[in-house]
């Protein structure tokens, strides 16, 4: 896990998953480009390390992985159990981030791909209110049964020329959320399965505005 502390004593959290074959260095650069941008708040930034585990449909080669992918068809069959280990690590880190004096709705979750699924899974069943969700390039693993908090912001970023995750799962990603009555700030850029500068832009502003309310 690598973690970059604002110059005052931190107020805010931001805790980013990389992708699955990706490390915890991934968005290390984006947070520290952010924190200049964002000093108006004192943010934490933790970026976690998902375990090694074998990949299902990449031939069981091990590597960083949040959760086994089972098939892709075009949804993505996952092993729930492993999506319940992690998510219950994630509630813990936040946790933990609440016993050193940050708030809950001081907190925001992000996530690229995989590990914007997670970030979904943990951010809509976490008991407490976060600040914010960014689901970046992702998809929905399942829908709450339960909404527990329609007020949490959710920015939703996905590339027109995505073929890793495809836009048919990023639209039903869009859809299963305005179903359970989530307000969303949606966008379509043309890229690939990254983040651009035009993304990073609007990651900030919405950073800006979860930590403003």
């Amino acid at each position: 896990m690598l973690s970059i502390e604002p110059e005052k004593q931190a107020d805010s959290c931001i805790i980013w998953l990389h992708g699955l074959g990706a490390d915890a260095s991934d968005f290390y650069p984006i947070g520290k480009m952010l924190s200049p941008v964002l000093a108006e708040h004192a943010i934490r930034w933790i970026f976690p390390q998902a375990p090694i585990r074998p990949v299902f449909i990449n031939g069981g080669v091990p590597m960083p992985c949040w959760y086994d992918i089972l098939a892709v068809n075009p949804s993505r069959v996952v092993n729930p159990q492993h999506v319940t280990e992690i998510c219950a690590q994630i509630n813990e880190l936040i946790n933990q981030q609440i016993a050193l004096g940050i708030a809950a709705n001081r907190i925001l979750l992000a996530g690229f791909s995989q590990g914007g699924a997670v970030a979904l899974e943990c951010a809509l069943t976490h008991p407490k209110a976060l600040a914010g969700l960014m689901a970046l390039s992702t998809y929905l693993i399942k829908a709450p049964k339960h909404v527990s908090h329609s007020e949490l912001p959710i920015l939703l970023v996905h590339g027109t020329e995505d073929m890793v995750v495809p836009i048919p799962l990023a639209d039903d990603t869009l859809i299963a959320l305005q179903k359970l009555g989530y307000t969303l700030q949606s966008h379509r850029l043309e890229m690939a399965h990254e983040v651009c500068n035009e993304e990073v832009d609007i990651i900030a502003e919405f950073i800006r505005r979860c930590l403003q309310r």
